[in-house]
């Protein structure tokens, strides 16, 4: 199997796969074979989800740094429009949102269903990411498919914090690794 070759079962290549599974040492390997970064999964279940998807939904931070190898990749939407950052979003790793924050991504991305990273997070119910969003500049007023903002998705036992930080008027805080509540 090539090192570009997908998996007939899995619809992953090799790089997907050491991503998804913050294997570091792997993920070295594969681009030192000369891995396509930008190649996409195949498969129904893996939605066209990039290298970077699969760390992010991980929470693999350090495997992503090892990724860097352009900004395009970092903002490199899967086939259902979704981004690392909407991953880290949805699934509450604070560190790795805040790493692709510092690298400049497209905050304000959409995917097929019109959703934003902030969208994400506040379904997530993450106050923290909330906030780093907002105060690097995340859109509060971009309304998904249905007609809804990430204001009006707040809900739950932590809205009133959510919206506080939508409304810019919290400062997100240095956190670590914690899951949420979306799947992406």
């Amino acid at each position: 199997m090539g090192i570009d070759d997908h998996d007939t079962f899995s619809g992953l290549t090799q790089l997907h796969k050491a991503a998804a599974e913050g294997d570091l040492k792997k993920v070295i390997e594969c681009l030192d074979s000369g891995a396509d970064i930008s190649i996409r999964a195949c498969g129904e279940s893996n939605a066209g989800k990039t290298a970077a998807m699969f760390a992010a939904s991980g929470g693999h931070v350090d495997v992503l740094k090892a990724m860097q190898r352009g900004s395009s990749l970092l903002d490199l939407q899967s086939a259902d429009g979704g981004t690392p950052a909407m991953s880290a979003a949805a699934h509450s790793y604070g560190d790795v949102l805040q790493y692709l924050i510092e690298k400049k991504v497209n905050l304000n991305a959409q995917d097929e269903d019109g959703w934003t990273a902030l969208m994400y997070a506040v379904c997530a119910g993450n106050v923290n990411n909330v906030a780093r969003l907002v105060a690097a500049g995340a859109d509060t007023k971009i309304k998904n498919n249905d007609g809804e903002t990430a204001i009006q998705l707040a809900d739950g036992k932590h809205k009133e914090k959510l919206l506080e930080a939508l409304g810019g008027k919290l400062a997100p805080i240095n956190e670590g690794k914690k899951k949420g509540c979306c799947v992406m």
